[in-house]
């Protein structure tokens, strides 16, 4: 049978093989609220995971925290020591030598009245995660803090290694309006710093990958558009060019990029409107074509009613998510309305120039229930794996689908022991060539902690 067939097969019977459950390890101490950002590895084998959330006595007393963790191949997890309580928001980027970028926002106090944000970014190493000194990229004007509180001028940092070379930094600037856009800076090896650059005036959230070679995309939102610049292999970054359009009557509703190998290039895009009668849904797909430049394929469309059964679908879970899996494949996982129920479906690409053909879709999450797309993870021999989340078990749980060469699907269900929240994070093992998953579970009594499967 052919894999298109096999595919075609697995929509129609909703061929899920179960496995058994695994067990799950504790990554942090409980809190009153954690949130997954990060599961990556090295080539060693060292995991490394991030996570948000609130810490304090009681929930009314808490304060937002990051924090950061690792486990060293058949270790139990072990947490850095905490960051700033300065610090909003974070990304981290791990490469496969087992250097550490953590890129943040800071918000400082100036004074009783005024603050200042910066972004800063902080280099470790998985063998010691200790990071050193942070390095400045970029750093606001003072600025009132108001009755809504400060007044933050830098947001959305996003971090990237440029393999065996750099860390690129890339944020949004928003105040003043003469400095306004989007930046790019970075850090050389022993601490050579990368000058920032605007590389857009204007522009919202940035998105930034580079591939092994090398080459990589650095893209933005700019209302209904997705724009992008494509770096060279030897470090040119080209004109930018519309990557993406949304129709006129929709918005923009989650953005994602992913890099591969001869420099191409996937951006995922989900645009909603939301109306009394339903939500609109637009999932498409968008890749660089060498000589045709950014060309489309419309992966479905749709209108949902929104209910409190599938509210983690329709509020915030509605996003697609492109990778490039071993063997070169260009995928991405997508919410598809089947039978009344959004589903974690998965298409294979292939990118043209007269636009993007789709094979069919594989459909991998249980359906009988609504479920958000989590996180994908390309894994060795073709594998890839897809993190979801439904309300199946009564109270939320993530589950995972792995679906190797063939097509075949194989799901370990409601890994949760307790209510879990969204957010799980999937990331492969090279040591043991198997996923792991990352979640929060927990209760407000209690509060949530990060666990691992496995």
């Amino acid at each position: 049978m052919s894999r298109a067939a096999l595919i075609a097969a697995c929509c129609a019977g909703a061929l899920l093989l179960v496995a058994p459950a695994v067990a799950q390890t504790p990554v942090s101490g409980r809190t009153v609220d954690a949130y997954p950002a990060s599961l990556a590895f090295d080539a060693a084998g060292f995991a490394l995971a991030s996570w948000t959330g609130l810490q304090g006595a009681t929930a009314d007393a808490a304060r937002p925290f990051v924090a950061v963790a690792k486990r060293k191949p058949g270790a139990s997890w072990h947490a850095a020591p905490a960051l700033p309580a300065t610090i909003t928001s974070h990304t981290v980027a791990l490469d496969r030598t087992g250097r550490v970028a953590l890129a943040t926002t800071r918000q400082t106090p100036l004074s009783r009245h005024r603050s200042r944000t910066s972004v800063v970014v902080n280099v470790a190493t998985t063998g010691v995660l200790q990071f050193a000194r942070g390095v400045l990229i970029d750093s606001g004007p003072p600025r009132p803090v108001t009755a809504e509180g400060p007044q933050p001028t830098l947001a959305l940092p996003k971090v990237a290694f440029v393999p065996a070379d750099s860390i690129y930094v890339a944020w949004q600037r928003t105040y003043p309006r003469s400095r306004a856009g989007v930046w790019l800076a970075g850090v050389r090896r022993f601490n050579r710093a990368i000058p920032a650059r605007r590389m857009a005036r204007g522009g919202g959230e940035p998105f930034l990958a580079f591939a092994a070679d090398g080459s990589g995309v650095l893209a933005w939102r700019a209302g209904r558009r997705v724009v992008a610049r494509l770096r060279t292999a030897a470090g040119h970054w080209t004109a930018a060019r519309t990557a993406a359009t949304v129709p006129a009557s929709m918005e923009i509703e989650h953005v994602a990029l992913a890099v591969g190998p001869g420099r191409r290039s996937l951006v995922a895009v989900v645009a909603t409107r939301r109306a009394a009668t339903g939500i609109r849904v637009r999932a498409s797909v968008h890749s660089w074509v060498a000589g045709a430049g950014w060309r489309a394929g419309v992966l479905g469309e749709y209108t949902v009613q929104g209910s409190v059964s599938n509210s983690h679908v329709t509020g915030s879970g509605l996003r697609a998510l492109p990778l490039f899996e071993s063997q070169g494949r260009m995928l991405v996982a997508w919410p598809r309305l089947v039978d009344g129920h959004v589903r974690a479906s998965v298409t294979e690409l292939a990118p043209e120039a007269t636009g993007i053909g789709t094979r069919p879709a594989l459909d991998v999450s249980d359906p009988a229930f609504d479920a958000s797309i989590e996180d994908v993870a390309a894994g060795p021999d073709g594998r890839f794996a897809v993190a979801w989340f439904d309300l199946g078990d009564g109270r939320g749980s993530p589950s995972l689908s792995e679906v190797d060469a063939t097509g075949a699907v194989t799901t370990t269900p409601r890994l949760a022991t307790e209510r879990a929240l969204v957010g799980a994070q999937v990331a492969y093992d090279p040591t043991s060539g198997r996923p792991t998953v990352v979640w929060s579970q927990g209760d407000p009594a209690t509060g949530h902690q990060i666990v691992a499967m496995p």
